[in-house]
């Protein structure tokens, strides 16, 4: 059975990746081409073009409900990482999360605790730390708690798990989904089994795209933990780009699903300034302008999908 898992982000929303619909982008690939554009915004970039994106030319209308954000002068945000040993993984997973070791198996890149019930996985670089117990060890009844009970027991493991959670930053609670779920012959809808909170985080008012999500059992039982046990700091300042520089860079290669003569409308519905790891696998923090995209299509047809910008330094 798979676990059915809604992610991306981190601590905040689709950070890290509300890119969707990849898999439906076919045709002509996009590509970033920062030519013959103006000192401030030569550096732009999408951090990600899902192969197969069409290049779109043209319009695009900015919704009456965005909030433009303004460039300018904001804090440098770097993440400090601390390092996992082999002892840290043995004293983390008997500890911390109560774990039977059956072996500890030590990779180039991580530790991985295999334990009776559960696994646990800390990269060497302190990137990352993922807890996550057996699926034949939770029963499959439903989770028929409030979203306010919910997060308040995974509250309680953040504080247990107090010494791997990212420094330095807010954190509070930003949705409640569903985790596992069954499917099978009369539950048709499904049978939610575990339900996750994922948490957003902040340093000075600015989101740090920063995993860091507990899901929990019908019994407030812990089914797993992730997060980025990671020190985030000010560096001094950084300048960014206007973001209406930004749009007229757009206009010149905006990465589209749809073919591009089948578009009527192309519209930006949310604009968020953030910081995320970069590459997304555990890199330095950078600026990034997270767009959120509305397009029309010829006969009715709708779209939405999310990029992030970066390059956004001056």
């Amino acid at each position: 059975m798979k676990k059915n898992r809604r992610i991306i982000y981190g601590c905040i929303v689709t950070i890290l990746v509300m890119i969707i619909l990849v898999s439906l982008f076919v045709g002509s690939p996009a590509e970033n081409d920062s030519k013959g554009y103006s000192e401030s915004t030569k550096n732009l970039e999408y951090i990600y073009v899902p192969s197969g994106a069409y290049k779109y030319t043209g319009d695009i209308e900015i919704g009456k409900e965005v909030k433009i954000p303004k460039g300018g002068v904001v804090p440098n945000i770097v993440a400090h990482f601390q390092s996992f040993t082999y002892e840290d993984a043995r004293r983390l997973a008997t500890e911390l999360f109560s774990m039977k070791i059956v072996e500890i198996y030590n990779t180039s890149n991580s530790y991985d605790v295999k334990g009776v019930n559960a696994s646990l996985s800390l990269r060497k670089s302190g990137y990352k730390v993922f807890y996550d117990r057996n699926d034949d060890t939770i029963e499959k009844v439903p989770v028929e708690m409030s979203d306010e009970d919910v997060i308040e027991i995974a509250n309680s493991y953040l504080e247990r798990f107090n010494e791997l959670l990212p420094r330095n930053v807010e954190i509070k609670p930003h949705d409640v989904v569903a985790g596992r779920t069954l499917y099978g012959e009369g539950n048709e809808n499904g049978v939610t089994y575990t339900k996750v909170v994922r948490y957003e985080c902040h340093y000075q008012g600015i989101p740090v795209g920063l995993i860091l999500e507990v899901e929990i059992d019908a019994q407030g039982n812990l089914a797993d933990f992730e997060t980025m046990p990671v020190n985030v700091e000010n560096s001094g300042t950084a300048r960014i780009v206007d973001f209406t520089e930004v749009v007229s860079w757009m206009k010149e290669q905006l990465p589209v699903p749809v073919e591009p003569e089948k578009i009527s409308r192309v519209k930006v519905t949310d604009v968020q300034f953030l910081y995320i790891p970069v590459p997304l696998d555990g890199g330095k923090l950078v600026p990034v302008y997270m767009v959120s995209i509305h397009i029309d299509t010829e006969g009715g047809g709708a779209v939405n999908y999310t990029l992030e910008i970066g390059g956004i330094q001056k």
